[in-house]
């Protein structure tokens, strides 16, 4: 887990030769890069406004 702001992370990974793609959510940006291994990696930045958002329509849901 990291604070650090997803364009950081795309970055560093540019910067020692990774390809990644950045994508728009519907929560709010993720990252996908392979790792040496060959794993597909994604990073996630979840939008706490999105969160409130989802959360108090799911809550006006259950009422």
């Amino acid at each position: 887990m990291t604070d650090e702001p997803l364009d950081d992370v795309a970055a560093r990974l540019a910067e020692a030769g990774y390809a990644f793609t950045l994508h728009d959510e519907d929560f709010g940006r993720s990252l996908r890069v392979v790792d040496p291994d060959g794993i597909m990696v994604q990073i996630q930045r979840i939008d706490p406004d999105v969160s409130r958002r989802s959360a108090g329509e799911l809550a006006g849901a259950a009422d």
